[in-house]
């Protein structure tokens, strides 16, 4: 059973908190077709086992750590660098520092790039003086839509520079900065929620920031920049082949995903808005996660060690504050598709809500908003679409060869010829995917017992 334990622990973490916090930003459900995601819940030969047999690391904040720590001194900014991908803590530095106690700042590149091309183009620049020569996020076409938005929301991208040039380098530091004060995961996600609140009502994101990405939608198909040829290394190849795709993907279709996400992150809740609704459940699962392999606040660990009963093993479980009923209960498995990967992670999350002991309780997890969120029919529909346009597309390019080409001609236009059986596997492959997909992420509704009910907050 130690070993049974120990060998879920990494898939545990991310699998549940990614399953939280995918949500917020919405953009868990890309990995639907993205053929190079490689799940980090993914079990296989390579896994690692953590021998808890073994003394932990010491770090700053205790010493009965349960697992060690390979980091850099700071518990937590390496947990939350991990979770948001951001690397290594050196990584951090290149971009961001810390001028004194109060100010923080970008590198010196990244600041001259904000202050002398980014802010005066998108606080200055009008549409009959913008050219290739004076230009560099924009081109006519986008800037005479972003300025079509009305006046209440014509600043909004102005604002936009300004803030992230003011605000992100103190937000990026004390996330994942090795000297950041954060002493919990709790701690850091109220941080999130109060930085993301101040950001929505500043910027009037509800209003303005929809409004803004509607439009950028609309703008995309035909987006031309000197920013889009440096991300594609002026290579004439990648251009054409970034255009193709974003001339042919349905890009409708996210304009409509991006303003129902919006709807549902901006409603009402006790807590300010579903944001900060969603931030607290993250805070809450970063909490559970600490409680079990962080602290052991019950000494879960020592007593399966001494080969304590069943009874006291599950005397703590029924406190319902560690993940210890979910990683002794689920047997990690190792998965071959989407489909099947999804399912596996769905055991995890199902295991946490449905617990026998607790899930009338883990209402607190799951926010009346969260839970319309997930359940809206349309956003998901609209999606499906966007990345089944996608998968055409990539078939269309394969079919013609055009993958193969030294060279695509400015005025080609890929043919999707619709084959029945390929039709037929992107339509029933989808709709699988998704439903095991959303079986991962909103396991409240999976259980026997009932689903677990929302709470407003």
């Amino acid at each position: 059973q130690h070993y049974y334990i120990t060998n879920n622990l990494s898939r545990m973490k991310v699998c549940t908190i990614l399953a939280v916090l995918g949500m917020l930003s919405g953009t868990a459900a890309t990995t639907f077709t993205t053929s190079t995601f490689t799940s980090p819940c993914r079990t296989g030969k390579t896994d690692v086992t953590h021998d808890l047999t073994s003394p932990p690391s010491s770090h700053p904040y205790s010493d009965s750590t349960t697992i060690p720590y390979y980091d850099d001194g700071n518990r937590v900014t390496t947990d939350l660098r991990g979770l948001f991908g951001a690397g290594d803590w050196r990584d951090i530095r290149r971009i961001v520092k810390k001028v004194d106690n109060d100010t923080y700042v970008f590198n010196d590149d990244l600041n001259e790039f904000i202050e002398e091309r980014a802010i005066p183009e998108l606080c200055e620049m009008t549409s009959d003086k913008i050219n290739v020569y004076n230009s560099y996020l924009l081109d006519r076409q986008c800037l005479e839509k972003l300025n079509s938005v009305g006046p209440k929301c014509r600043e909004f991208k102005c604002k936009l520079a300004h803030y992230v040039k003011d605000n992100l380098p103190r937000v990026i530091y004390t996330l994942f900065d090795r000297d950041s004060k954060l002493e919990s995961l709790k701690e850091g996600a109220e941080f999130l929620g109060k930085e993301l609140s101040a950001l929505f009502e500043e910027l009037d994101m509800c209003t303005c920031g929809k409004k803004f990405l509607k439009v950028a939608s609309k703008c995309a198909p035909y987006y031309f920049t000197n920013a889009l040829f440096e991300m594609n290394e002026e290579d004439p190849q990648l251009i054409v082949m970034a255009e193709l795709i974003l001339r042919h993907m349905d890009l409708e279709a996210a304009g409509k995903v991006a303003t129902l996400l919006f709807d549902h992150l901006c409603e009402k809740t006790s807590s300010g808005t579903c944001v900060n609704s969603i931030v607290k459940v993250a805070g809450r699962v970063g909490e559970l996660w600490e409680n079990t392999l962080v602290y052991d606040i019950h000494d879960y660990m020592s007593k399966i060690r001494e080969g304590a009963d069943e009874e006291v093993l599950i005397d703590i479980w029924k406190k319902c504050d560690t993940f210890f009923s979910v990683l002794t209960n689920v047997e990690s498995r190792y998965a071959d598709g989407y489909v099947e990967e999804y399912n596996d992670h769905a055991r995890y999350t199902n295991a946490f809500f449905c617990d026998e002991y607790c899930r009338e309780k883990r209402g607190v997890f799951y926010p009346c908003c969260m839970k319309d969120l997930l359940r809206d029919k349309k956003m998901w529909d609209n999606l499906q679409k966007l990345i089944e346009s996608y998968v055409r597309l990539l078939n269309a390019l394969e079919n013609e060869g055009i993958w193969d080409e030294e060279f695509i001609p400015s005025f080609y236009i890929p043919e999707y010829h619709p084959d029945p059986e390929f039709e037929e596997w992107i339509q029933k492959g989808g709709k699988r995917i998704r439903k095991a997909f959303l079986r991962w992420i909103d396991a409240a509704k999976t259980c026997k017992d009932g689903e677990v009910q929302c709470i407003d907050f």
